[in-house]
């Protein structure tokens, strides 16, 4: 068994807004750099290895905002994770999805 926790600032830049009548969308593009934990558990022995790595990450995405609910966003974003990975058989790099939801507070 194998946990992950990953933790790290991304960059976002932010193409130009479309507005409608009903929809405001903003196209992005971005990049990160994160430290991860990794740990794995064998669960025959329940003997434990850990190991701290850096990734870095790739992505693009939108995020839509609704006429109705101005302060309510929601987004999802794809990209890519470079991340070597610290045990065999447990891979962390690869294509990624990330789906959001953020609430403006003003």
């Amino acid at each position: 068994r194998m946990s992950s926790t990953q933790f790290g600032p991304r960059v976002l830049y932010a193409f130009r807004d479309r507005v409608s009548d009903r929809t405001w969308v903003r196209p992005y593009a971005g990049a990160g750099v994160h430290m991860a934990r990794t740990t794995v558990t064998d669960p025959a022995t329940a003997l434990s290895m850990s190991d701290t790595g850096m990734a870095a990450q790739l992505f693009g995405g939108t995020e839509v905002t609704l006429a109705a609910m101005p302060k309510l966003g929601l987004s999802a974003d794809v990209g890519y994770q470079w991340y070597d990975a610290p045990f065999d058989g447990y891979a962390l790099d690869g294509v990624t999805l990330t789906l959001s939801a953020r609430w403006y507070v003003k």
